[in-house]
């Protein structure tokens, strides 16, 4: 079953290649072809509560119409059981493997509808439509829903920003004292947020 969502903000795409992790680097890593078995495109979706609950109602459905008689029962109890919060906005990772296959990458296609060359690098914070695969699993005893990104269609490109190490935002001097002479900075402050309280999923 797919399911299209519009106008979703990009977030950390990883679309051009297949990338995996590596233990040694501690990081995710480009793969060497578009066939290894161990890649996969990753792709996080910042929504709307309304996006999230919509796509919520999907995924039952979509595992109801799969479920065998002998699946354990999926149920998540809320948003929060599904998708991550971030202040007003849900996150939806999108994970789709290789499964050894060339043609398993994720069409992009650009604003006028063309096809976007092989190597292009969508922006995280650009705007998208994004066709996402839904697709029910049971496997060692456990069932769930996963969520793959099928296919991309850029609405509005976000301009690439260059990390610069010493950009006002990232002082390497921002724990020293100003005053040449050696007087302590000024203490910082900062706030914390109580928990949020899950919202119902509506199935």
């Amino acid at each position: 079953m797919n399911h299209k969502m519009t106008n979703v903000e990009a977030l950390w795409p990883k679309l051009d290649k297949l990338y995996k992790f590596d233990p040694m680097q501690n990081r995710s890593v480009a793969c060497e072809t578009l066939t290894d078995p161990e890649g996969k495109y990753e792709l996080n979706l910042i929504v709307t509560e309304a996006q999230a609950k919509e796509l919520a109602g999907v995924m039952r459905k979509a595992f109801n119409e799969k479920r065998g008689e002998d699946w354990p029962d999926w149920s998540p109890k809320g948003l929060a059981d599904v998708f991550k919060q971030d202040e007003k906005a849900w996150i939806v990772k999108l994970t789709k493997k290789s499964y050894g296959e060339a043609s398993s990458k994720p069409k992009q296609f650009m604003q006028d509808g063309s096809i976007a060359a092989q190597d292009f690098q969508l922006t995280t914070g650009s705007k998208i439509h994004v066709m996402v695969g839904v697709r029910a699993w049971k496997y060692a005893g456990k069932s769930g829903v996963t969520l793959r990104p099928e296919a991309v269609k850029v609405v509005e490109l976000k301009e690439r920003v260059e990390s610069d190490p010493f950009s006002e935002a990232d002082d390497p001097f921002a724990d020293e004292a100003s005053d040449p002479f050696g007087s302590p900075p000024a203490p910082k402050g900062g706030s914390m947020s109580g928990p949020v309280p899950d919202d119902e999923i509506p199935f």
